[in-house]
């Protein structure tokens, strides 16, 4: 049976909302943020950041900040003091790592889930989706896209001139576009379907990111771009397409991740886009290295206590 939901009275007022407030501020060197600034991924075994909590109300708050999701090491167990509006905050110093750090551990995502909770009320939540990084490098399972032959790309581009060739010196697969309009929005995203012998859709099935090696040059000295995706094509003929943002490509040789969200139908892809819109009229990108990683089904052995 579905316990009945308690309400309130007729008339009765809402609850008005609590006045504390929740920050982050993330250590760069040990987060990047992805996916379009929706995922948090950790790229040690631990990340540091410090927690904030404001109160922005009238009135002095005693309370303690709650963690679900993570661990998260340097909150105080005892009840915190904010001043009223116009106080600084509390602030500490925490470090960020899975809830279960033993070596049989396979915990490679969750989401940090912290709130306030005091005199009487809880302030809203506030959610970070996580990915720990070396975690899921150490154990995750590695399949190779059968990426090096031009033939298997389907030329997609705004250019007036483009191509898709493989490169011997680079070893690399490489995209040419050149653009006579400069007022167009001027894009290349070459694609390599997957219902192929060699790139089966089952392929895709559990996977979590596609792993590369890219490079540009373009003809403007900032090397500059819009954006940079790879992008999940599906089999049903319309716009549905899902954009995996990933960090631009620079003039030198950079390993870049792409994230797959979790709740993707990936069994319905038919193939992949890999590109960038370039703001130049004349680029040049290389591929390399094209991979899918899955979580493996079961943990490798971490050794407990990784911290950095």
């Amino acid at each position: 049976a579905v316990p009945a939901i308690r309400g309130l009275a007729a008339g009765a007022p809402a609850p008005a909302p609590s006045p504390v407030v929740l920050r982050v501020v993330l250590e760069p060197g040990d987060f990047e943020i992805s996916n379009q600034k929706t995922l948090a991924v950790v790229k040690g075994y631990t990340g540091r950041m410090k927690v904030q909590v404001w109160n922005f109300g009238d009135t002095a708050k005693t309370g303690t900040v709650e963690v679900a999701g993570a661990a998260l090491a340097g909150l105080p167990a005892e009840p915190i003091a904010l001043g009223p509006r116009g106080s600084p905050p509390a602030e500490f110093e925490c470090v960020l790592g899975p809830e279960d750090r033993s070596d049989r551990s396979n915990q490679i995502s969750s989401t940090l889930v912290l709130w306030f909770a005091g005199n009487g009320e809880r302030s809203s939540r506030l959610s970070m989706p996580l990915l720990f990084e070396r975690r899921f490098l150490d154990t995750c399972d590695r399949a190779d896209l059968s990426w090096r032959d031009p033939a298997l790309w389907r030329r997609n581009s705004s250019a007036t001139r483009d191509a898709v060739v493989f490169d011997g010196a680079e070893q690399a697969l490489r995209f040419d576009g050149e653009w006579d309009d400069a007022s167009i929005d001027r894009w290349m995203y070459p694609e390599l379907p997957l219902a192929t012998p060699s790139n089966a859709i089952a392929s895709l099935a559990g996977a979590r990111r596609f792993a590369f090696e890219v490079k540009s040059v373009q003809d403007k000295v900032e090397n500059d771009f819009k954006v940079a995706n790879v992008m999940l094509v599906f089999d049903d003929g319309t716009a549905s397409d899902i954009y995996l943002w990933f960090a631009p490509p620079t003039g030198q040789w950079e390993k870049r991740y792409a994230e797959i969200p979790e709740d993707i139908d990936l069994g319905r892809v038919r193939a992949i886009r890999h590109g960038a819109n370039p703001m130049g009229q004349r680029c040049t990108l290389w591929l390399r290295n094209l991979e899918i990683l899955k979580p493996a089904p079961e943990s490798c052995g971490i050794e407990d206590e990784k911290a950095e």
